[in-house]
């Protein structure tokens, strides 16, 4: 889509910011990522004060499309991560992503 905002109500504006650098970078190339979620494991939440990390082990399926979205320019991937979700109660009630530390666990296209 090459839009992150049907995503910026479930994050803070800090990882808004992160989210729409990656989303430029990949116009500036003149294409956007189809990517979708194929499994997640969530680990032990681990609760600090006013936020909660969120271990999880994440794969992925992606390719590149052409800024329009109407042409395939990859064949596509599988990556796994290691993540870390920071969720940070932002009012009562309300808790949002402030970041998400991601490793890789395979080479990236």
């Amino acid at each position: 889509m090459a839009d992150s905002d049907v995503a910026t109500q479930t994050m803070t504006p800090e990882e808004e910011v992160r989210v729409n650098s990656y989303v430029q970078l990949n116009k500036e190339r003149q294409r956007v990522v189809d990517q979708r979620l194929e499994s997640m494991g969530v680990g032990k939440p681990i609760v600090e004060e006013a936020r909660v990390l969120v271990p999880a082990h994440e794969t992925w399926e992606y390719r590149y499309l052409s800024i329009d979205g109407k042409r395939v320019l990859t064949p596509t991937y599988t990556a796994r991560y290691e993540t870390t979700y920071t969720v940070a109660a932002v009012k009562p009630g309300t808790w949002l992503v402030e970041s998400v530390d991601a490793t890789p666990l395979d080479e990236l296209k």
